[in-house]
């Protein structure tokens, strides 16, 4: 299970949820995203370094467990750099994506 984080926020909001699938025997990846580290400059960071982030964790995963299922879980910008990174990657798959308060905008 991919877990991505919201803006101003950091992949430790998901560590109960990590631990909670451990117990499960579910692997988690906490993604990280650019600029929200402790002393990173977040306007440094553009939308393209989340979506990397986000491509280079589901390819880890991949690579990590071939034939085994990639979840993806975002809250609020996380879910929209789930979204932005499925369709700026044509090659990224995650088997099932969960958005909890996405930023989206209806259209």
């Amino acid at each position: 299970v991919l877990f991505v984080h919201g803006l101003n926020g950091t992949s430790a909001i998901w560590l109960p949820w990590a631990k909670r699938l451990l117990d499960h025997n579910y692997q988690s990846i906490l993604v990280p995203l650019s600029g929200h580290q402790m002393g990173s400059d977040l306007s440094r960071t553009q939308k393209e370094d989340w979506l990397q982030n986000v491509f280079e964790a589901a390819e880890r995963a991949r690579r990590c467990a071939p034939g085994v299922r990639v979840l993806g879980v975002g809250y609020s910008l996380g879910g929209l750099t789930i979204i932005g990174a499925l369709e700026r990657y044509p090659t990224l798959h995650l088997d099932r994506v969960f958005l909890l308060a996405p930023a989206l905008s209806p259209s």
